[in-house]
């Protein structure tokens, strides 16, 4: 089909679990976000998946905001680290010098109403992100090894106690970017 998937990870168990239903499952989600598929309260990091153009950010927008968890934009912090190269002068094309930029960043994502604020060194950055040129280095930020593995480490904190629905840019085997 056309429709995301829904992706339940449980960090107790550690594992990825399909929830094998299109995302028409709101509800669902609710009730494995909240209560819990395994019987206890906890809060999920929950992963879109899908092709292109079929809905995965807007309904990981909307799954976050009826549970009350962040939506974890990939792209905009992706984006976020863009802008920093930019405003740094950094050259994409030393990717020790982009590791090194990223091992220092400071990209945050809080909720604001219904929408994310997305921060860079406690500056909202929101509409600084979304221009052409901010997104063709972003596209050139995660094609770098060290560009993708520090970004990772960076969701993976952010997601760390649960609570975040996320559209990675990619996911495999229990990973996700």
């Amino acid at each position: 089909g056309s429709e995301p998937i829904a992706w339940l990870f449980h960090k107790e168990s550690a594992h990825w679990m399909n929830a094998k239903k299109r995302i028409d499952a709101i509800s669902g989600a609710e009730k494995y976000g909240k209560i819990g598929y395994f019987g206890m309260e906890h809060r999920l990091i929950i992963a879109i998946d899908g092709p292109a153009a079929s809905g995965k950010s807007t309904t990981a927008q909307r799954l976050a905001l009826r549970l009350g968890y962040i939506y974890l934009d990939t792209g905009a912090m992706y984006r976020a680290c863009a802008l920093q190269a930019q405003i740094s002068g950094v050259s994409l094309e030393d990717e020790d010098a982009v590791a090194a930029m990223l091992k220092d960043i400071d990209v945050r994502i809080e909720t604001s109403g219904e929408k994310n604020v997305i921060l860079l060194g406690g500056k909202d950055v929101s509409e600084d992100i979304r221009t052409n040129a901010i997104s063709k280095l972003s596209s050139d930020i995660s094609a770098l090894p060290a560009g993708r593995y520090l970004m990772v480490e960076l969701q993976r904190q952010m997601g760390a106690k649960g609570g975040v629905i996320c559209d990675p840019t990619r996911m495999s085997q229990g990973e996700i970017e």
